[in-house]
């Protein structure tokens, strides 16, 4: 188990991605976060793990969007998550296991119920208004003339 303090490091480095426009919309991030947490609770998964692999599984999918490799996207933003929770203070076995986890959330294979569990995640965001609602915001920002719609 980590320190409140390393996962509040994760946290942070999260949120800078999705200001930066890295990451997806923070509202979006968060509904999953919080069904994450909310699901690993509940079935006594590792909450931490779970927490910190839906901050950053998607954490550089702005940036691989920007250079026309969505697909690549998972790849990437678990590389980034392993310097980034290393720099956080995190142990090597913490940072084992969140980078497995966040390497399979577009999979329907996984290793582990924390696997699972972010995932089912990442997918609830697109099915609450508010998740639809911030993507169709976000687009919206990209079209320097909303006439154009």
């Amino acid at each position: 188990m980590e320190s409140e303090q390393i996962i509040q490091k994760i946290r942070e480095i999260g949120l800078r991605e999705v200001h930066n426009g890295n990451a997806p919309p923070e509202l979006y991030t968060r509904l999953a976060i919080e069904k994450g947490i909310q699901l690993a609770k509940e079935m006594n998964a590792d909450v931490q793990i779970v927490e910190a692999a839906l901050w950053l599984g998607d954490s550089q999918l702005g940036l691989c969007m920007k250079q026309n490799r969505a697909q690549d996207h998972v790849k990437v933003s678990a590389e980034f998550a392993r310097i980034a929770m290393k720099e956080a203070g995190a142990s090597q076995e913490f940072i084992e296991k969140a980078v497995q986890v966040m390497s399979e959330h577009h999979s329907t294979k996984h290793k582990s119920l924390d696997g699972e569990i972010v995932a089912n995640a990442d997918g609830y965001k697109f099915l609450q208004p508010l998740g639809l609602l911030a993507l169709v915001m976000k687009d919206a920002k990209k079209r320097p003339d909303i006439e154009t719609l």
